[in-house]
């Protein structure tokens, strides 16, 4: 793991651990941190996405059987056996912020999982074993985004991104669809592999990160950085048309 430096639009140093990234934000809105005071929730299980990553799935699994208040059936542990998976792949050198079994008060419900990336929030649905995307499922999946959008005071002014994932599907939507006025999008539907193209495809695309976060992103290697972070970080960030890129991202080449 490395330490890597990057500016902010004032010039400052950013410095961050990433073993993957770091990204440069020229604006208050960026991709690291949700900004506002601190807001209660209530989910069986919470944790930074790295330390998500670097968990055994046991501990996970233990900590939502313990905060599960009804008899726990072979069914809803394979499911969360199954979800744990799929989201180890799809959140891999991601970062963010991880809840599962979020509570959901209002539909008297829990969304399987709630990724909260820098400024977006996910919501996903997960509907393991399924083939098909059925109008019950990306109905609910809608409603929980209009929850956490109307309802839940961390998330008002967040854009909204849900996410359903029918497991065993063979197709997935090729991109998401706009926003409604209220900020929140129709549900992504994907299968389990897709859900991580789902989630690049919006954080890593310079036209989907200009059209929803009203910031480009840009990627150089850090050789290409070197010797100079700084200049190298004020150069790339020009466009050639004089503008000025949102985020540029220097990340690690494996060794």
């Amino acid at each position: 793991m490395s330490r890597l430096r990057v500016l902010n639009a004032t010039g400052e140093t950013v410095t961050g651990d990433s073993p993957a990234y770091v990204f440069y934000a020229s604006r208050a809105l960026s991709f690291l941190a949700m900004t506002g005071p601190p807001v209660r929730v209530s989910a069986y299980y919470s944790a930074p996405v790295d330390r998500f990553l670097t968990t055994e799935p046991y501990p996970v699994l233990g900590a939502l059987a313990s905060a599960h208040s009804h008899d726990l059936d072979v069914e809803q542990r394979q499911a969360w056996e199954e979800e744990l998976l799929i989201l180890k792949e799809a959140l891999t050198a991601l970062t963010g912020t991880l809840f599962l079994e979020f509570d959901v008060p209002r539909l008297g419900s829990r969304i399987d999982a709630v990724l909260i990336s820098g400024s977006a929030v996910f919501p996903i649905e997960f509907k393991c074993g399924e083939s098909h995307y059925r109008p019950a499922d990306y109905n609910q999946a809608w409603d929980y985004a209009l929850d956490l959008k109307n309802f839940h005071a961390g998330s008002h002014e967040a854009p909204i991104f849900p996410v359903l994932v029918a497991t065993q599907a063979q197709a997935a939507d090729d991109a998401w669809q706009p926003a409604y006025a209220d900020g929140v999008r129709p549900p992504y539907r994907c299968n389990a592999r897709h859900l991580r193209r789902a989630l690049l495809r919006l954080l890593f695309d310079h036209g989907a990160a200009q059209a929803h976060f009203g910031a480009s992103v840009f990627w150089i290697r850090r050789r290409a950085a070197w010797p100079d972070e700084r200049v190298a970080v004020e150069f790339w960030q020009v466009k050639r048309g004089g503008g000025r890129r949102g985020i540029v991202e220097i990340i690690r080449e494996a060794v």
